[in-house]
């Protein structure tokens, strides 16, 4: 009798042994998933106590710019200082991801997150310290939304994943919009150092909730899918050969985000804006919207298209900022908040449903870590044009970059 074959690299996400069993009670908690369920909302609820505190850095760039005297330079080191710190965390997080568990990886960003605005406060330079602990920001962001995004996957049934993405990552965009706001205030107020501390109490009520997620959330999943493995044939070449386009896209979409989000505030500043909190507002509102309303367009109307139409979007919005007039900043934020909202989660469901079940957690940290890889790429690059050739040209950039990322989705579909 000839032995039984393996599973093939392009069947097996769909083939019944890349799934639990049917009567686990993990399937079964999948199949009567709903965003009003205990699990999902305690995820949201861990999700915007994080993103709160990591908000409160979007407006980091006013910071350096104003009280530190960073020019396009070096704003550009410190942007990719974060995708560094990002970039180191990738294999140890895509390593134990699936193997180890999320809670790990969600504890320790809440450490991170806490320890890195700590840090800030005793920040009086253009230092070392400052580049670490932007650094910390970027490792801290990585930990916990892939945590929390791999979660999400262990409780959500695959045709639902954008829409669940789209509806975390909402969590995180209402957190955009009330911590920049708030943040800006304080240091007007009362200085950054309040800013600071408030991260750091953050952190803390965020290692709490972290800490207290019952272990049945992130173990049995892992535990169950572990035992209904199918042998792989080329293990490699199946999470490598299905996302390798989508990752190339991501990080052209990851420098050009960075572009966008770090550039134009000093840009703004230039123009004679004394605050940027309007992008900030616009883009968080904008991208709450978009998340909740139209979350599951990428599930109905398919992944790869949607993707493409959405990061020519990206790529008109920060083409319409190389032209800033800053009583525009609310609409600038708007329409890239519209790119952004449907955009991320609709290509990290892409990315996920390339790959079997049981390395999801893995994809999801590819995707977030090409993301970085593009942001820290991009950070150094367009500090150097901002440098030579001023603020417009790097948001020209950006958006060619961003282009020639959607059309090479578009060319490659699989």
């Amino acid at each position: 009798m000839p032995p039984p074959a393996r599973a093939s690299s392009d069947s097996l996400p769909n083939t019944p042994a890349a799934n639990l069993h049917s009567s686990s009670p993990e399937c079964v908690a999948v199949r009567r998933f709903s965003f009003y369920s205990p699990r999902f909302l305690r995820l949201l609820s861990v999700q915007a106590t994080f993103s709160f505190g990591w908000s409160l850095y979007l407006v980091a760039p006013k910071f350096y710019s104003v009280e530190l005297n960073a020019t396009a330079h070096t704003l550009g080191l410190i942007s990719a200082a974060g995708g560094f710190g990002a970039v180191v965390m990738i294999p140890v997080v895509a390593r134990g991801i699936d193997s180890v568990g999320r809670k790990p990886f969600l504890v320790a960003g809440m450490v991170l997150l806490g320890l890195s605005s700590l840090g800030y406060v005793a920040v009086d330079d253009v230092g070392p310290l400052v580049f670490l602990v932007h650094a910390g920001t970027g490792a801290a962001f990585i930990l916990t939304s892939n945590a929390t995004t791999s979660l999400v996957t262990d409780v959500c049934p695959p045709r639902r994943l954008a829409h669940a993405f789209g509806v975390l990552g909402a969590a995180n965009m209402a957190m955009n919009a009330v911590a920049s706001w708030l943040a800006e205030h304080l240091a007007d107020a009362g200085g950054w150092t309040s800013v600071f501390v408030l991260g750091a109490i953050a952190g803390s009520i965020g290692l709490a909730q972290a800490v207290t997620t019952p272990d049945s959330m992130v173990q049995n999943a892992l535990v169950q899918g572990a035992s209904h493995r199918p042998r792989l044939a080329h293990p490699n070449a199946l999470l490598w050969r299905r996302i390798t386009i989508p990752l190339v896209s991501t990080t052209a979409v990851g420098a050009a985000f960075v572009a966008v989000f770090s550039f134009h505030q000093p840009f703004a500043i230039e123009l004679g804006a004394t605050h940027v909190r309007p992008f900030f507002t616009g883009f968080a509102v904008s991208a709450l919207i978009a998340r909740i309303a139209f979350g599951n367009i990428g599930d109905r109307l398919g992944r790869h298209a949607v993707s493409c139409f959405f990061i020519a979007i990206y790529a008109v919005s920060a083409a319409l900022m190389s032209f800033m007039r800053i009583e525009w900043l609310l609409g600038y934020g708007a329409l890239f908040g519209l790119a952004h909202g449907i955009l991320y989660p609709t290509l990290n469901a892409l990315v996920v449903e390339r790959v079997p079940p049981f390395a999801r957690g893995r994809a999801i940290t590819l995707y977030n870590g090409a993301f970085y890889v593009g942001a820290a790429a991009g950070g150094l690059a367009w500090g150097e044009v901002g440098e030579a050739f001023g603020f417009p040209a790097v948001l020209a950039g950006a958006s060619l970059v961003s282009l020639l990322g959607g059309l090479l989705l578009l060319w490659r579909r699989r």
